[in-house]
């Protein structure tokens, strides 16, 4: 089948991440679409994301290509793909090639409520046969029911689309595309009122696989560096922390357990206390600011403290340091005030921590202390 590519978007590429989901039978027309969740770092394969409902129907699982390259499943089991009762109704398709298109950065449905998406997928026109790749924009709601698997829980999306566009079949499979947050949070399940509306579910669905299929492991820490935001937690917490956990050391563990049972927050508060209360320096700097806006300095202080903690945790989750040489959190004080703030954080750590992992830690505060003073 030929493509053509119609209302191709300009601002985010979708289409670079997009590839047809088909089979080889000539006498199965059946395809849907799939995106690019992950490149094997040693170049040897890519991993997309379809809807499992999209591979069944193609039946020939020896027959798969995607982006006309043949593919393997590789989740779920091909019993779990031809019950799905027991799992959602996605797949994870291998391919041995494709390594020019673009991996998308996955989110968490959060704060989507009514706002715009953009979905990218393919269709066919029903006179020439012909194929084309397109657009579509609209709404997103998202519905308060679950889609049930035998072990997980995922949100329902529903998308209301833009009167100018329609929801074709071919769009089983589509990331959902939040604009705002440039996070893809669902993937397009099916179209209702012939293509006005559809449901996609969302992207927590797809963990299970991911957790799951040894070869996908190393995209979970993959996620997290692309994923990084102001509210990291809410996507680490709830989402791909417990496979990372399991992981990590038995010693690594204890020490995310000792950040967990103390709280980020109160930490936070208390090296916040810590800096006020024993250094002049700092009280000295934040009486500069006019009187009125220094209860907002010493929150900001406090909340930007809570997210370099935020980033210590997910490095030691992650054994990657590297988020914490993107200081994406601009300081409201000098390098000095969060160097006294964090001096709490080092004096704090128990005892009972093994001599690798407080090195370990200490070693993360020292490279997030470096960079502020070369921000700075």
């Amino acid at each position: 089948m030929s493509i053509l590519r119609a209302s191709a978007p300009k601002e985010p590429e979708l289409k670079s991440s997009i590839a047809l989901v088909e089979g080889t039978t000539i006498d199965n027309s059946d395809f849907g679409s799939g995106f690019l969740i992950y490149k094997d770092p040693k170049g040897r394969a890519t991993y997309w994301l379809t809807c499992a409902h999209v591979v069944k129907a193609i039946g020939d699982l020896q027959g798969i290509r995607v982006g006309r390259l043949p593919a393997t499943l590789v989740g779920p089991s091909k019993k779990e793909l031809f019950s799905l009762k027991d799992s959602f109704d996605l797949a994870v398709l291998r391919v041995e090639g494709l390594f020019k298109k673009k991996q998308v950065s996955l989110g968490k449905p959060r704060d989507t409520e009514r706002h715009r998406f953009l979905a990218t997928g393919h269709f066919q026109n029903t006179k020439t046969k012909q194929l084309y790749l397109k657009e579509v924009s609209g709404i997103l709601r998202i519905d308060h029911q679950n889609v049930v698997s035998s072990n997980d829980y995922a949100w329902v999306l529903d998308l209301q689309v833009d009167d100018k566009f329609t929801l074709e079949p071919g769009y089983s499979g589509s990331p959902v595309f939040m604009p705002n947050s440039r996070k893809v949070i669902g993937v397009i399940e099916q179209s209702q009122i012939s293509g006005k509306k559809g449901q996609a579910i969302s992207i927590d669905a797809a963990i299970n696989i991911f957790r799951t299929v040894e070869e996908l492991r190393p995209m979970l820490r993959s996620q997290v560096s692309q994923s990084f935001e102001d509210r990291f937690l809410v996507w680490a917490m709830g989402v791909i922390e417990h496979p990372l956990r399991w992981m990590a050391g038995s010693q690594v563990r204890e020490a995310l357990d000792w950040l967990l049972s103390q709280g980020i927050c109160n930490l936070a508060r208390k090296a916040r206390e810590h800096a006020l209360g024993t250094s002049a320096e700092v009280r000295s700097e934040i009486e500069q600011f006019p009187e009125k806006d220094r209860p907002q300095v010493i929150t900001n202080f406090q909340w930007e403290i809570e997210k370099y903690l935020e980033r210590i945790y997910a490095s030691l989750l992650t054994d990657n340091q590297d988020l914490l040489e993107r200081n994406e959190i601009a300081p409201s004080l000098s390098s000095n005030a969060y160097e006294c703030a964090f001096s709490y954080i080092r004096d704090s750590l128990p005892e009972s921590l093994s001599g690798r992992v407080r090195q370990r830690t200490n070693h993360l505060i020292d490279v997030l202390i470096q960079n502020l003073y070369a921000d700075t």
